[in-house]
């Protein structure tokens, strides 16, 4: 969310993070995992309503991992 520090870094552009990480819809805080599964570079995880891994329906987790890819 703030410019790097490692000048190597040359694609950053001012304005170009949030401000804030958003939340998922249930007001809970995503969880950003690296490596991720299925040698994807990372996940993004919600857990649910409940806010915790595992559950079922409305609490069941949500991952980029298992999103069907179009």
């Amino acid at each position: 969310m703030t410019q790097p520090s490692d000048p190597t870094i040359t694609n950053y552009r001012s304005g170009g993070y949030l401000p804030s990480m958003p939340k998922d819809p249930w007001n809970n805080p995503y969880q950003y995992v690296s490596p991720g599964a299925n040698g994807r570079d990372y996940d993004i995880i919600s857990y649910g309503r409940d806010g915790k891994p595992g559950g079922e329906g409305y609490d069941a987790d949500i991952s980029t991992s298992t999103l069907e890819q179009r």
